[in-house]
């Protein structure tokens, strides 16, 4: 657990091993996918089908008796949005169109060290080029990263902009909707950063942009968990402050007109 909080950090990677089996009873394992979620590093898997069937072990076996095809794309699946990146072997390029996580072909299979050096390399090489993170790094989180905090937190969830304000398409165009949810955004971050009593703010979102500017306010940033609704960041945040024994949390949301303040300090 503590790796998964190590500044040093630079990837999170799931090994070819038969998901079923082998990895989710890591992933099961309580606390663990949150960390894993709010890394704020890429997080990608080297895909243990080559050719439409496992190298080894059952895994193949196990996905046709649940009835899942052995695709790369059914590996994104099983790992429900936890991927950023897929390593797929060259004899499954063709299977990779589509995909929704940034995917890099390569020889997947590992007859000798050589072949292990090689292909770890190329993974290293691969979450370099993800977007959003830079050269192995943190992109969207704060560095601020205490063992502890105190006092009660807001949560601030925030799409991504160009994504905002869907349901006023009919008015407005795609870069006003962007540009109103940004207006908000930063009226309520201001907002919150004159309340007096509370101890700090998380800006959950994959918005370069808003982290970017969430960061110059003072606040934690963390990646929202591959754009999977409010409940999820939130859950991601709350899983931040439960590490670090905050004391209390409220979720306010990124688009409240005309925020100001309370007149008395929180508790």
């Amino acid at each position: 657990m503590a790796a998964l909080r190590d500044p040093n950090l630079r990837a999170i990677v799931i090994c070819p091993s038969n998901p079923f089996l082998s990895i989710d009873p890591i992933l099961a394992v309580p606390g663990l996918r949150p960390l894993i979620e709010m890394a704020g590093v890429p997080v990608v898997a080297v895909s243990p089908i080559i050719g439409g069937k496992a190298v080894k072990g059952p895994t193949d076996k196990i996905m046709a008796e649940l009835g899942v095809p052995a695709t790369s794309r059914a590996i994104v699946e099983h790992y429900s949005g936890l991927l950023d990146g897929l390593v797929v072997d060259v004899e499954d390029g063709d299977d990779v169109a589509q995909l929704p996580v940034q995917t890099h072909i390569t020889a997947t299979l590992m007859k000798a060290d050589e072949d292990r050096d090689r292909l770890a390399q190329a993974v290293l090489d691969f979450v370099g080029r993800i977007p959003g993170y830079g050269q192995y790094g943190k992109g969207r989180v704060s560095m601020m990263d205490p063992a502890h905090v105190s006092g009660i937190w807001a949560i601030l969830p925030v799409k991504r902009l160009d994504r905002a304000k869907s349901r006023l398409a009919s008015m407005l165009e795609p870069s006003e909707r962007a540009e109103l949810a940004w207006a908000m955004f930063r009226d309520v971050l201001d907002t919150l950063n004159s309340v007096q009593g509370l101890g700090g703010t998380i800006v959950v979102t994959n918005d370069a942009k808003a982290a970017d500017f969430a960061r110059t306010c003072g606040a934690v940033t963390l990646p929202d968990p591959r754009d999977a609704g409010i409940s999820a960041a939130v859950q991601c945040g709350l899983a931040w402050l439960s590490a670090r024994n905050a004391s209390g949390a409220i979720v306010v949301p990124g688009d409240i007109p005309f925020a100001t303040p309370p007149a008395k300090s929180l508790p």
